[in-house]
């Protein structure tokens, strides 16, 4: 049966077992070959570990990249983050990315706050006028989400559609879009809208989050199309 959101747990299955099955009950994903694959997680800092709730467990990123490899040929997957509290930098040296990348031939990391950039115009009815987009992500076939099951002190939660909130290059300016920051996240998301959207709830953050808050350990995967 395919169901559109599919709950697994880490717990029983294991964080790989837990991904895997999880992108199977949620209708599955199957790129083409020789294709380009963004994967974003969400790294938040570069001082926090990965069972502190504020950032994605490298084992989640892992489970995907091993689904992509088994299910299609020659695709390149580009992990991709930018600045925010600390660097993309340091981030992907301290959480594991690096070694990640290390142990596959088709995973590059990509510092999107280091990328050049263009500007992208959201539809008319938008509220943001126009995003500062690193030019790497224009050269995707499939753009995959991995968030955190946690609190946003401004926006009470944060998933996939805040994870999203990365993207743009430069951290300052996307700060002055928190006025009206679910209208932005609106019109952000209709311009990378993902073709598989996962929570990682493996560690949860209780408390007002993004950064500050108390770990919760759930165990717990999360999967939609």
């Amino acid at each position: 049966m395919e169901y559109k959101v599919a709950i697994t747990d880490t717990n029983v299955e294991g964080i790989g077992g837990a991904v895997k099955k999880a992108i199977a009950l949620a209708g599955g994903f199957c790129p083409e070959d020789n294709t380009i694959i963004a994967i974003k997680p969400n790294l938040t800092s570069d001082k926090c570990h990965s069972d502190s709730g504020i950032t994605t467990n490298v084992e989640v990123v892992e489970a995907v990249v091993r689904h992509i490899n088994a299910s299609a040929k020659g695709c390149k997957i580009l992990i991709v983050e930018s600045d925010s509290d600390g660097t993309a930098a340091r981030a992907f040296k301290r959480l594991g990315y690096e070694d990640l990348a290390a142990r596959y031939d088709n995973v590059k990391l990509v510092d999107l706050s280091q990328d050049k950039f263009v500007k992208l115009l959201p539809p008319d009815d938008a509220k943001v006028r126009s995003f500062d987009i690193p030019e790497t992500l224009l050269s995707i076939n499939y753009f995959i989400s991995i968030a955190n099951l946690k609190r946003h002190v401004h926006e009470c939660f944060s998933g996939i559609w805040k994870n999203s909130w990365g993207l743009p290059s430069h951290r300052l300016v996307r700060l002055k879009y928190h006025p009206f920051l679910p209208e932005a996240l609106f019109d952000l998301n209709r311009l990378f809208w993902p073709d598989l959207s996962i929570i990682d709830g493996v560690v949860g953050l209780d408390g007002a989050g993004p950064l500050d808050g108390f770990p919760r350990k759930i165990g717990k995967i999360i999967c939609s199309k």
